[in-house]
């Protein structure tokens, strides 16, 4: 699924990046220390690097990447697969005609440039950084040193807070003398939000946990206020993706409500640029398969339905339309904080029993078979489990046997003694339940934690698990 999204995200983008341009690019090179073989242009998008033109370097370190199609302004590097793919950054965009020279041993003080005043601004930065750094990190070793001196250490703070300010007072300046310069957007947003003083009666009894909540919501708040969601440049550098993921990752709370609400937000904010708008959408999409954490599926069926199936990417295609409505529909039903579908099932016995009619503090429903190499550990495990600790704790297990023939299974029942009144041993001998869509049974075994009201409180647990998570919340109701 995920690398069917990512995919079709990736083509239909570069479909649609370059429709409309025909001034071409060119830009000659000269790399001493390098000749007679291949390198590549290529450029940042998101958190993944795509090359875009090859170019062969003659015995002089000469050569040139050229097209008939203009480039999308980012960030560009040419890498050199000889050197183990050493590469140096450039910026393309208004100025797609220029030349340049640098020397491998040391790319970015070397460097001369002409034809692109962009290229010799970003160039003159990143020459100011490398300096700034490498003073920055001789006082923060010299203070690390002294930390027990206070004099020491008041003297290298006040060095490093002066080259703190330099380093802000030359952001600044290229932000006002080069407005439109793709490295005026990347500087602008590397900038710290600066968080104003909450304000709180000092003799407050919870000044610091108010302070502290003040401090974060103004933070998340203003997060991105220093990207442009407008620019689909940004796309193509490195700063955009690490900022979103940071946010998404970092700052907000791995909750699915929590980022349902904020995902909604960014979108938002990125419907000011077509292609900003599909890379957040996409992400978002994305995130529940890239996220290993409990319930985000919810934040994949949310996302799905109220952009994807309601035409709003209008770069997804049927046949992807139809397979994630499919995988929507076999999520939904049992998303955690759901009331767990109901199973009308018989038993060995010829019994019927409904999983909803259990009367139980905790009801784990484990799907399972016989021939299932996993199962045959599992299983036994779980009963194990559940006769010396977990019946005591209020807790029935519903087992589902997903097969028909139900030799293999009573005789498994039989052989292991999975037999008490707690223990629920049950199937759907005609397939009437609709089980295996209800609970997206796809392996086994798969196995559901649900309250005394059948809510899903987990889902896709290993036997291990459970009790863990048992624990976990009778604790928490202690405490309540």
């Amino acid at each position: 699924m995920k690398k069917y999204i990512l995919l079709l995200f990736v083509v239909s983008f570069s479909l649609v990046s370059f429709a409309g341009k025909a001034k071409g690019y060119k830009i000659k090179f000269k790399i001493n220390g390098v000749k007679d073989t291949i390198v590549y242009l290529g450029h940042y998008y998101g958190d993944k690097k795509f090359a875009v033109d090859t170019a062969t370097v003659d015995n002089k370190g000469q050569g040139v990447f050229q097209g008939k199609k203009s480039l999308d302004g980012g960030i560009y590097f040419i890498i050199m697969p000889s050197m183990h793919n050493t590469f140096f950054e450039i910026i393309i965009d208004k100025d797609q005609d220029f030349e340049l020279q640098t020397d491998t041993s040391d790319f970015i003080s070397t460097m001369k440039i002409k034809g692109s005043e962009e290229n010799t601004v970003f160039n003159n930065y990143q020459k100011f950084m490398i300096k700034k750094s490498g003073e920055s990190a001789k006082y923060r070793k010299a203070l690390t040193k002294n930390k027990a001196n206070k004099d020491s250490t008041d003297f290298y703070k006040a060095k490093i807070k002066k080259i703190d300010n330099e380093v802000q007072s030359y952001w600044a300046n290229i932000e006002k003398k080069y407005p439109d310069y793709l490295i005026a957007k990347v500087v602008k947003s590397m900038e710290e939000i600066k968080i104003p003083d909450a304000n709180i009666d000092k003799n407050n009894p919870k000044k610091d946990s108010l302070e502290w909540a003040f401090k974060y919501q103004y933070y998340k708040k203003h997060f991105f206020d220093n990207i442009d969601f407008g620019d689909a440049r940004m796309l193509r550098t490195p700063i955009f993706y690490n900022k979103l993921n940071t946010y998404v990752t970092k700052i907000l709370i791995q909750n699915p409500d929590t980022l349902i609400k904020e995902a909604h937000k960014m979108i938002k904010k990125a419907e000011a640029d077509t292609n900003v708008y599909r890379y957040v959408l996409v992400y978002w999409l994305n995130y529940y398969e890239e996220s290993h954490l409990m319930g985000m599926d919810k934040l994949f069926v949310d996302i799905a339905e109220n952009y994807y199936l309601k035409g709003k990417a209008s770069w997804a295609d049927s046949t992807f339309l139809s397979k994630l409505s499919d995988r929507v529909t076999k999520l939904k039903p049992n998303l955690v904080g759901n009331i767990a579908p109901d199973l009308k099932l018989e038993t060995p016995s010829g019994k019927y029993v409904r999983l909803l009619e259990v009367d139980s503090k905790y009801t784990v429903v484990i799907f399972w078979e016989p021939h299932c190499g996993h199962c045959k550990k599992a299983v036994p495990k779980l009963f194990k489990e559940f006769k010396e600790d977990l019946k005591a704790k209020g807790v029935t297990v519903f087992a589902v046997y997903t097969q028909i023939e139900e030799q293999p299974w009573t005789d498994f029942i039989e052989q292991h003694e999975l037999i008490d009144e707690k223990w629920i041993n049950a199937y759907d001998k005609y397939n009437f339940s609709n089980f295996r869509n209800l609970y997206d049974i796809y392996s086994t075994p798969t196995i559901y934690l649900l309250d005394k009201d059948k809510k899903i409180i987990a889902k896709r647990l290993d036997v291990e698990q459970i009790q863990k998570m048992i624990d976990r919340l009778e604790k928490e109701n202690n405490k309540k």
